[in-house]
Order: structure tokens, then C-alpha cells, then sequence
């Protein structure tokens, strides 16, 4: 293990915190790293494509051939350590593209360098594309980081600066998603998988300005130069007055653990329906979906924040990821008389038999669960709001229960009817009912109810 690359990726945050990552492979993962971050210091990739070029002295190479975007960068340096040609490959569908000057004959030794490697697939499918094209024979690859701990055997010379093991569970076998934790999702083919954590804050501005310089010498490289401003904006700072009127808002709550339920929520708010979706960090722009800092004023509490961006938003989405979450947000819209759909994300609704509880309705289509117990005021019963859920045996206890949200929380959500609470297990099943609650203006009207847990799978 090379520590002073080691040293690097600490330095340089390339390691992100411990969380849930899918990564574009499929896999889950509770680890990420990022070498595109160090990449983004000129000196830090100068100090590791000559770490990288001294693994394969003794190889006798020929060619050395990049995997974009990072082997934009990378190729060209250790090329030139090695004194050989250098090529790049975008990747397209099943295949490559490469792009460069054509050497002839063909290598006797090539070189594929990456940043990270975690499956064999895109290393074999380049293999192929090179040989069939007569460019030369594969001989090596090397990467900064070995995530698989050197598991996987490619047949040819594989070495890495950095070796380490990082979990990897496949779909529906992922003890993370067990628990409950929301999962940053960093396949979108049309994003660098950096976009969404970066536009959800959770990365510091050095390391925003390193992704971005990252970028912007990447796309210098492959001949478009104006490409980084797409791929990771930098954006300006956003008010409540950039964002129309009171009627154009929406508030969306959530807390700061659940991050990426917050962002998914607050995109599909902006961009498929429209509205300003408002978070306590950021306002999303309609129909772009960007991210735009939303600061608060001088000498401005947390609360007072929150509170502003409740009271200045038309309809709230309060998001329910953890236990004791958002009560004093889920006081103040019912203090308002606020129009506020909860949305619980949480995986019991599909692991224990359907509760018996007459205020919980499962319906089919798109696949949630709904808490009516608002109903029971209507029906002038005399056991209402959170006192229903406290009367249930625990063998009956409803998802929302199960979960851990405080008696308070139902309480509000049981006793005021401008107030609904829904769960299900991804954002994709709640995406009608947020679409109807909010053009009708904060009336739910839920879908096809049925009493059978059966009916969801």
C-alpha cells in the first residue's frame, strides 16, 4: 500500500463518511471513495500517476490507455513517465470509444488505468474493444484503489496503489437497507454520481472546488471545455423572494441523517411538478431541479429559520426517516393549520402480518400505507389521536409504531385533518400521493384502499 497516496485521499476527504452508497455496479455499500477529488489538485496528480507509472516499469508497455473521466487525466501523466503513447476510452452502452492518436503497429504491451476498481466488467469490455480493434494486447491494469481487497482476478497484471476490502451486498441481501437508512443512489447515467451529495451539502467547499477543477481539466482534455458547468454547477445563493409567490412554495422537512430523502423528494418536487421546493439547507429551482444555498439571516436561529420556511411555503412534505424526528417542524404546521403530507420511509410495512388497527388503510396502487385515524374525531369516538396507537397490543403495533415516531408526532397527524401521514418503503411509491396532494392544492385523496398487506407486494 503506497501511503503517501494513503496520505492523499485522508487529506483530501476523497474518503467519504460512513453511509449508504449504491453504487453504479448495483451494489450496495456503507463505503465510498472518490478519486476524483485529489485528481482535481494538479500537484496531488502529478505525485500519483508517478506512483502509478513506477508499478509497471518492469511491464515493457507500450500503450497506455484511460477510462474516462479520470483517465482523462491519468493516461497522459503516466505516458509520459513511461515515455509512451496514450489513448482515451469513453464508455458507450456495451463498448468504448477511443479517442487519440492511433499508434501502428500495435503495442505488444497495453496499460488500462482507472481510478477505482470495483467489478471486472468494464476492465474486460475494454480488453475486447482494444483487441479488436488491433491496437495491441492488454497486458495490465492499474487503478488507485483496489476496493474489491484484491479479490478479483482479471488475468493479467492488476496492481493498485491503495488495496482495501469495502463491503459490497447485493439487492434485496443488504443488511443496510434492513435498518433503514436512506441510500445515496449513484447511478443516474446522465450525473456524475457526486452531483446529488455535492448539491445536497454534504461535501466542504474544498472539495467542491476540487471536483470542479476536476471537471473542468477532464473536459479541456477530451476538447469540451464548457461541459463542467453541466456536470457540477457551482450555484448562487437562493431568498425566499427569488421564489415567486407564497402559492408557488413548497416546504420540505426532514432530518439532517436523511439527506438524501430530503433531496430526492425536493427534485421531484421542482422539477415533475414544478414548485419551489424549500429544505433548511437549499431551494430547488421548478423544472431544473437545481440546488441553489438557501442561508439564513444574520443573527438567525435554526428555529427561527425553520419556522420562517414553514410559515412563507403554501404545502409542507415532512419527511420521516428517524426516530423523534421533525416534532417541533410538525408543531408549527399544525399550529398554522398548515397543509402537511408526512412521509414515513420505512421497510416494516412489508415485513409483518397487516396490524388490525381499524385507522390504517394499505393501498394497492402505487403501494403505501395511510394513518386515518383522524376519523375517529369524526366519528366522535371517545379513544382518539395517539391514544389509539398506545391501546393496540404490541404484536399490532401499525409501521408507523414500529418505526419509532413519537406518540406526539402521530398525535398531530391523528388529530388535525389538514394533516395526513403516509409510508412505504421508496420515494418512487409516494410519488402519486405527493403529486396529488399538492395540485389540489393540500387535499389528499388517496388511492385504491384495500385492508390485505398483500395487495402491495
Amino acid at each position: 500500500m503506497d501511503n503517501e497516496v494513503l496520505s492523499i485521499l485522508n487529506e483530501t476527504g476523497a474518503w467519504l463518511p460512513k453511509g449508504h452508497y449504491i453504487l453504479v455496479s448495483g451494489d450496495h455499500s456503507s463505503e465510498y471513495v472518490n478519486c476524483r477529488i485529489p485528481l482535481g489538485d494538479e500537484r496531488y496528480r502529478q505525485t500519483i500517476a508517478r506512483h502509478l507509472a513506477e508499478l509497471f516499469e518492469s511491464d515493457h508497455i507500450g500503450l497506455v490507455v484511460g477510462i474516462l473521466p479520470s483517465g482523462a487525466l491519468m493516461a497522459p501523466l503516466v505516458g509520459g513517465v513511461l515515455n509512451v503513447p496514450a489513448l482515451f476510452a469513453v464508455p458507450q452502452h456495451d463498448s468504448f470509444r477511443i479517442l487519440g492518436e492511433m499508434p501502428r503497429p500495435a503495442a505488444k504491451a497495453v496499460l488500462i488505468l482507472d481510478d477505482v476498481l470495483t467489478m471486472d466488467r468494464p476492465f474486460l469490455t475494454l480488453r475486447r474493444c482494444l483487441e479488436e480493434k488491433n491496437l495491441g494486447t492488454v497486458k495490465s491494469f492499474g487503478v488507485i484503489v483496489d476496493r474489491s481487497g484484491g479479490r478479483l482476478s482479471l488475468g493479467v497484471h492488476l496492481r493498485s496503489l491503495v488495496t482495501k476490502s469495502m463491503d459490497l451486498y447485493s439487492e434485496g441481501a443488504c443488511p443496510i437497507c434492513d435498518q433503514g437508512i436512506p441510500a445515496w443512489d449513484l447511478r443516474d447515467p446522465y450525473m456524475d454520481p457526486m452531483r446529488q451529495i455535492v448539491s445536497a451539502g454534504e461535501l466542504g467547499d474544498r472539495q467542491v472546488g476540487l471536483l470542479y477543477k476536476y471537471y473542468a481539466d477532464v473536459y479541456r482534455v477530451a476538447g469540451e471545455p464548457d461541459r463542467a458547468d453541466q456536470i457540477l454547477r457551482i450555484p448562487k445563493e437562493a431568498t425566499l423572494q427569488d421564489c415567486g409567490n407564497k402559492k408557488d412554495r413548497v416546504a420540505v422537512l426532514g432530518a439532517s441523517k436523511a439527506t438524501s430523502n430530503i433531496h430526492d423528494t425536493a427534485q421531484f418536487v421542482a422539477r415533475e411538478l414544478g414548485r419551489y421546493a424549500i429544505t433548511g439547507k437549499f431551494i430547488y429551482t421548478p423544472k431544473t431541479g437545481d440546488a441553489l444555498p438557501f442561508k439564513h439571516e444574520p443573527f438567525e436561529s435554526m428555529n427561527e429559520h425553520l419556522r420562517k420556511m414553514i410559515f412563507s411555503s403554501h404545502l409542507v412534505l415532512a419527511t420521516h426517516s428517524i426516530a423523534s424526528g421533525e416534532i417541533i417542524e410538525t408543531c408549527w404546521c399544525s399550529e398554522a393549520l398548515k397543509p402537511t403530507l408526512g412521509l414515513a420511509f420505512t421497510k416494516q410495512i412489508f415485513k409483518k402480518p397487516e396490524p388490525s388497527c381499524p385507522y390504517l388503510l394499505f393501498c394497492r396502487r402505487p403501494g403505501y400505507v395511510q394513518c386515518v385515524g383522524v376519523q375517529a374525531i369524526q366519528d366522535r369516538k371517545p379513544v382518539m389521536g395517539s391514544w389509539i396507537c398506545k391501546s393496540l397490543p404490541r404484536t399490532e403495533m401499525c409501521p408507523f409504531v414500529e418505526m419509532d415516531l413519537s406518540n406526539m408526532l402521530l398525535d398531530f397527524y391523528c388529530s388535525n385533518p389538514r394533516m395526513t401521514l403516509i409510508g412505504s418503503h421508496s420515494l418512487e411509491n409516494l410519488k402519486e400521493p405527493i403529486r396529488s396532494f399538492i395540485e389540489n392544492n393540500g387535499i389528499f385523496k388517496p388511492g385504491i384502499a384495500l385492508r390485505t398487506k398483500q395487495s402491495l407486494k
